[in-house]
């Protein structure tokens, strides 16, 4: 009996010596292995905050959109955020937007439309009877109804719709496939400014 008591305290003290060598023993593991397992959930991250990026990041545009499934990334306006993704008859659409109060849902004010541009060859200037969508893309100052632009490492045309009442889009959309097309609601001050930043960040990846 007495080496039956014995014993058991032997193993009750080697096992709280045991448990008390595992705290220390986690307590002291190198806090870079923590680091790059933080590191590598943020990366996994596809869509918004802040990843690093080696395109130019415009004045006041402060959140990033990457996308390895699309495969561009953009920096936008902090006040923004990404809405949704929605499909329509095999064409994607992602809606970024803005709240007018914190109360309020977000209003899409950006969209980016994947396999299907705007035919623009189609579209007349504007004139004050118009009240179908048209370009109108000299009463924005661009000297042209449609300019040849790059975006990102792409060749892309830029004009101006209007038309109809809140009809007023900057539209800017890829020559060559595959095809990207974004639209911009442009109507109220500094919402163009904003997506000329947006364009200047825009790259392919």
């Amino acid at each position: 009996m007495k080496n039956t008591k014995l014993l058991l305290k032997v193993l009750i003290v080697a096992f709280g010596a045991g448990f008390i060598v595992l705290l220390v023993a986690i307590a002291l593991y190198p806090q870079e292995n923590k680091t790059e397992t933080i590191t590598e959930k943020v990366t996994e991250t596809p869509k918004t905050e802040g990843l690093p990026s080696n395109n130019k990041k415009p004045q006041g545009q402060a959140k990033l959109y990457s996308s390895d499934k699309y495969g561009f990334e953009f920096y936008y306006p902090e006040n923004y955020e990404f809405i949704e993704e929605r499909t329509s008859q095999g064409v994607t659409f992602l809606d970024f937007g803005f709240r007018n109060s914190p109360s309020d849902t977000p209003t899409s004010y950006l969209t980016i439309t994947l396999n299907s541009n705007l035919d623009h060859k189609f579209l007349e200037e504007c004139n004050e009877k118009s009240m179908n969508t048209c370009l109108d893309s000299k009463a924005f100052g661009q000297e042209e109804n449609v300019e040849s632009v790059m975006l990102g490492d792409r060749k892309a045309v830029s004009f101006y719709t209007g038309g109809g009442v809140d009809n007023s889009y900057h539209i800017v959309q890829t020559v060559d496939k595959p095809e990207v097309e974004l639209q911009m609601f442009v109507a109220g001050g500094g919402l163009d400014r904003a997506f000329k930043g947006i364009i200047d960040s825009f790259r392919f990846r």
